[in-house]
Order: C-alpha cells, then structure tokens, then sequence
C-alpha cells in the first residue's frame, strides 16, 4: 500500500489514527462507527501499513507508523505533501470500432501519456507513424479483429494479447490494385481465440455508500450503471487497489461500477475510456467529461456540460426548469442527444464548427421557461433533436 494513497483518504486516516492502540476489528467498527463491509474493504486497502495478529488485534506495522507521523504533521500544519502522480493512459475499451491515426498519438505524446487498447470488437490503424507508435502504445489486448500494414503489425506483435484475427493492410508505397492478403508469418504473431478472454473481476465492494447531494465520479476504463435508488455501490475490480471510495466521490481502475442513486443536485463524471449508462436520476447540475468512451443516459436535467474528446454519447434529457442550459464541446466523436421540453419553453440554440458538423433545433420564442443550448464541433458530429411534452 502506498503511504500517500493511505493518507488521501479521510475514513483511512482516521483507522490509521484509531490504531495507535492496537484494536480488534469489532472495537474499531464501534468507536469509527464504520459498518463492517466499508471496514473490511479499508482494511484490504491498507494492506503492509497495518497487521493483524494471533489474538485478533489490528496494529501499525512500522510503514504504518510512518504514514502516521505524516498525517499528524500535516494536521499540526508541520509541513505539507502535494502529490503528483504520474499521467495517466488513455485506456479504449467497450468499442465496437476504433480507429488510431497519428493525430491521437501526437496528442498523447504532448500530453505524456500511453495508449491501451482492450475489449474492442475491431481496431485499424490508419498509416500511423511507426516509431511514435511504438512509443506510445503501452498494451493491446482482448481484441476480435486488427487491421494494420506489415510494419504496424511488428509492433503490436510485442505489445498484444488475445487477438483473434488480424488484416493486413497495404503500405501507402505498395501497389493497390493487389488484394490485401494474411501472410502465415503475420498470423504467427498473435494468439488466436474462439473468443477473446476478458479479465475476471471480483467484487471488492457491496454495501450502502453516503449520500451527498455532490458526487464526483472518475473511472479509467471500465463500465459505470447508475440507475435511482438508495445509494448503493457494488463494484467489481481485478484487485482492491483499483477502487476508492471517498465520502463525495468515488475512482475506479478498470472497474465495473453498479451504482444506485437518489436524485442530485450535483454529479460529475470522468470517463477515460470505457462506458458509462445512467437512467432515471434527475439531476440538476451534470458535468460529463468523455475521453475515448461511450455514455448513454435518460435523465431529468437543469444544467449540462458536456465534453466528448473521441467518444459516443447517446443521450435523453428532460428540462422541466425555469432556466436551463446545455453546453456541449466535441473534439473527435459523435453525440446524439434527443431532449424534451415543455411546448412553451423558449429555446435559444448557438453552435460553432471548425471541421465537424452540427444539427441543432432552431431557436424559438416561448412564455417564462428557457432553454440554452451552445454547441462546438472541432471534428466530429452532433446531432440534438428537440421534442415537446405535454
């Protein structure tokens, strides 16, 4: 366990802080007042900062002590810890078709960050740069189809895993009235599969979480289905080092999420790759970010902001409010939103486009109710269609 991960979390503090006197795990359940399963998953989480022994007695193990004298001086104001953790990959996973070109990898390039590609139908590398590739591409696996030119196809062969069948595509330089063919040395670098193998989680996690009316959250790669109800998470991971859960947010690494939900006055959701649903919440004030994913969702709304950067959103929102607003950016993608709104309700539409293309209903003149909608397309589609309600 690392000591800054420990320390980042409030509810791990405050065990690393019980446990200056050794506890069972019933005493310290009773003097946090923690319910046993959010206990046992802390616990899990601070696995080499604390041990158990013969007796039953949770106790700081000497890198336990350390995190410890961390969290007091910082609390006495003694000094203070900013992390910087490494950036982290752009992970494309639940896909039916991806398409890399060297636009993305120089983007990923700036930004310092590697490429993985998993759990996609079909992926197609589109005369990318060789050398950037290989720099850039952490990992490839889990995928039914890759078409790629010979060149490519030497490089992934170092970097995949599961691929069941592969297309190689013609060099720029090769003559293009031949047929692409499947050389035996090529179909040698791959494992073939019936079906790609996915990973098998666990669940790390299946018990009520807090409420708060301001929930943030931040999955890299893996699935989020929200849907109304008491607040309740059940996540599976490959490891409990790929969750977190604080009292207003929660992160996840390659997880698959099911979170039930009441209504919100505020929810804010990061998607870096994977895929995200969420059905039948209202919630006031939705801030999405989509990097490389696909969210659908059906919910009541009074304010978005949207931010696709190469992903799908297919959407349904509801505006039942007085002032309501809409604001989508797309770079790279596609969005497909139907919204509903009273027949009175005044809508103003305003959009911009450098290279994409953008639909939006014409704006109309209403009685007290207003709806903004603003809309920028650097590349890509966005398509919203506006139906009244009765």
């Amino acid at each position: 366990m690392d000591i800054f991960e420990a320390i980042s979390n409030e509810t791990r503090r405050r065990v690393l802080q019980s446990l200056q006197t050794p506890k069972t795990f019933s005493e310290l359940s009773e003097e946090l007042k923690i319910d046993s399963p959010a206990l046992s998953f802390h616990i899990k989480k601070l696995d080499g900062l604390i041990t158990k022994d013969e007796e039953g007695k949770y106790s700081l193990t000497e890198l336990g002590k350390t995190a410890l004298e961390i969290i007091n001086q910082v609390n006495s104001g003694e000094t203070s810890f900013k992390l910087n953790p490494p950036n982290l990959p752009l992970i494309l996973e639940y896909i039916n078709y991806v398409k890399i070109d060297n636009n993305l990898l120089i983007k990923l390039k700036e930004e310092d960050r590697k490429l993985i590609i998993k759990n996609v139908e079909t992926v197609e590398f589109d005369e990318v740069n060789s050398s950037l590739l290989n720099e850039i591409l952490e990992k490839i696996e889990n995928i039914r189809n890759i078409i790629a030119s010979e060149n490519i196809l030497l490089i992934i062969n170092n970097k995949s895993v599961n691929v069941e069948n592969i297309i190689e595509k013609e060099n720029k330089e090769d003559n293009k009235e031949e047929e692409p063919s499947i050389p035996s040395s090529s179909k040698s670098f791959f494992s073939f599969l019936k079906h790609p193998k996915f990973y098998q989680n666990k669940i790390v996690y299946n018990n009520k979480i807090e409420f708060k009316d301001k929930m943030k959250i931040e999955l890299n790669g893996g699935v989020i289905k929200i849907k109304k109800g008491n607040p309740y998470l059940i996540a599976k991971c490959r490891d409990y080092s790929d969750l977190d859960i604080y009292p207003d947010k929660i992160e996840g690494n390659g997880c698959e999420l099911l979170i039930t939900y009441p209504d919100v006055n505020s929810l804010d959701i990061e998607l870096d790759g994977g895929k995200i649903s969420i059905n039948g919440i209202k919630i006031n004030n939705l801030n999405l970010d989509i990097d490389g994913g696909l969210a659908e969702f059906e919910i009541i709304n009074q304010n978005s902001n949207i931010t696709v950067n190469g992903g799908k959103i297919d959407g349904k929102i509801t505006y039942m409010s007085d002032k309501n607003t809409l604001n989508l950016n797309l770079d790279g993608g596609m969005a497909n939103l139907g919204i509903f709104t009273p027949k009175d309700m005044s809508i103003i539409s305003s959009s911009s486009s450098s290279v994409g293309i953008v639909n939006l209903p014409p704006s109309r003149p209403g009685n007290k109710s207003l709806l903004q909608i603003s809309a920028k397309a650097d590349g890509g589609i966005i398509k919203i269609k506006q139906s009244d309600i009765s």
